[in-house]
């Protein structure tokens, strides 16, 4: 509940994905559950190598969850985003 709480902290404006989009840094620290997953995530597809440390940089902001909502075109579609960025475990 509180990556959803504190999501307006560290609000920014972005362009992303061919649009304007609404990100947050929150979450987005070596220690925040974001990035781990996202570094997790690329270090799966072969992205970056399993070994890259703390040297790892997001490539991908972090969307606000009422960004997600806009985007979404149904509900299942919303709850998988949620969970891709991080609001849902």
């Amino acid at each position: 509940m509180s990556q959803v709480v504190n999501a307006r902290r560290g609000m920014y404006t972005t362009t992303a994905y061919g649009r304007v989009l609404r990100a947050t840094r929150e979450g987005t620290t070596t220690r925040g559950y974001f990035y781990r997953q996202e570094r997790a995530r690329d270090i799966a597809r072969g992205r970056v190598p399993a070994n890259i440390g703390r040297s790892y940089q997001l490539t991908s902001p972090r969307l606000l969850p009422e960004q997600i909502f806009e985007l979404a075109e149904s509900r299942d579609e919303a709850i998988a985003m949620l969970r891709r960025f991080g609001y849902l475990t």
